[in-house]
């Protein structure tokens, strides 16, 4: 997450994305990324407290860049990590699930649940073995075939996309 604050305590970052002023600008965000994998494009979004809520007193508590939610129930969030951590990819998979789960409340239909999609903005790279910048992971089998097409988690390493553009 961006660790730079706004005085308000605010990541720098939601002004870009999250600022109300600049829905627009999210939808064609969220459009341009996750457009092909879309059932279709996304028209409005109600923009979500920035915190994963926790369910227990000694739950973790994570927090986003950007969280929304489109007409359909779909969930959407964006996280910038400047830096690389050991546990990132623990943490990004964690705030997804933490996400996908919040949907329903005890007693209600897992029918209720929606496609729910995570976006990560990385300033290095960390997947060194994978020339391209652009990753989607997705609950597949080894032939590809979907468990269930709920989303998934997308990365983009800026580094590479940077080096790319600059050849």
């Amino acid at each position: 997450m961006c660790r730079t604050r706004r005085p308000d305590g605010a990541p720098k970052s939601d002004r870009l994305l999250g600022a109300e002023s600049n829905r627009d600008l999210w939808i064609h965000f969220l459009n341009a990324v996750l457009g092909a994998d879309l059932p279709q494009p996304i028209v409005a979004v109600e923009i979500h407290n920035l915190y994963n809520g926790k369910e227990f007193l000694d739950d973790k508590l994570t927090a986003v860049d950007v969280k929304a939610r489109d007409a359909t129930g779909q969930m959407f969030q964006v996280g910038i990590q400047l830096l690389n951590h050991r546990d990132l990819p623990a943490r990004i998979l964690y705030g997804w699930a933490n996400l996908y789960r919040s949907q329903i409340k005890e007693g209600e239909s897992y029918r209720k649940l929606r496609p729910t999609y995570a976006i990560w903005l990385l300033g290095q790279i960390l997947l060194l073995d994978y020339p391209e910048y652009a990753h989607e992971f997705r609950l597949r089998n080894q032939r590809g075939r979907a468990f269930l097409d709920h989303g998934g988690i997308w990365l983009l390493e800026v580094r590479k996309f940077a080096a790319d553009a600059g050849r």
